[in-house]
């Protein structure tokens, strides 16, 4: 078992798959007409649905989170809440950059027509995502294990040796310490 609380400063830092589907699929079920206002297509519309009503978990990943992570936590409160708490157990903090999260072509439509959706990519929950630290020398065989587990995975930052968290967007920086709610950041 790899746990939340072994990640270690220089780290690289990952998740799998795509984030804010279930949070923007919710959104949309409650309100049809940001459908419209997204101008997403019915197959977008019905990946976001799928999304959010039938998570994925990312079961065969497990092997490759053991012979290469060294702290690993599913994302089911959101990328934000969940790498702090993922910080706080490691003693550590943590360097994300906004502009490198995976999103899918639905997210990403939906971001670009309404850009303060990058909160729901930020603190949406329910997407049952990984996020992984690895040490450096690690990280090209992680890569190349979760390709060929089906599995992909993006490089979003770095553990550091610093207690805070910063989500970089833009050319600034959100910091936030590591006992702080980063479900709180805004665009």
């Amino acid at each position: 078992m790899v746990r939340r609380g072994t990640a270690r400063a220089g780290d690289g830092l990952f998740v799998s798959g795509s984030l804010g589907d279930a949070a923007l699929g919710l959104m949309v079920a409650k309100d049809p007409a940001r459908a419209a206002a997204w101008d997403l297509s019915p197959a977008m519309l019905a990946h976001l649905a799928s999304r959010y009503r039938r998570p994925q978990p990312r079961l065969a990943l497990a092997g490759v989170l053991r012979a290469h992570a060294s702290a690993a936590m599913d994302l089911s409160d959101g990328l934000a809440k969940d790498l702090g708490r993922m910080c706080k157990v490691s003693g550590c903090g943590a360097v994300a950059r906004l502009a490198d999260l995976p999103l899918s072509a639905s997210a990403a439509k939906a971001v670009a027509a309404e850009p303060r959706q990058y909160q729901a990519v930020l603190a949406g929950g329910d997407d049952y995502e990984i996020l992984v630290s690895v040490p450096a020398p690690n990280e090209a065989s992680f890569w190349q294990a979760a390709s060929a587990a089906g599995i992909a995975v993006t490089r979003i930052g770095s553990m550091t040796a610093e207690t805070e968290v910063s989500i970089e967007e833009l050319g600034r920086a959100r910091r936030r310490s590591g006992a702080e709610r980063l479900g709180s950041l805004r665009r």
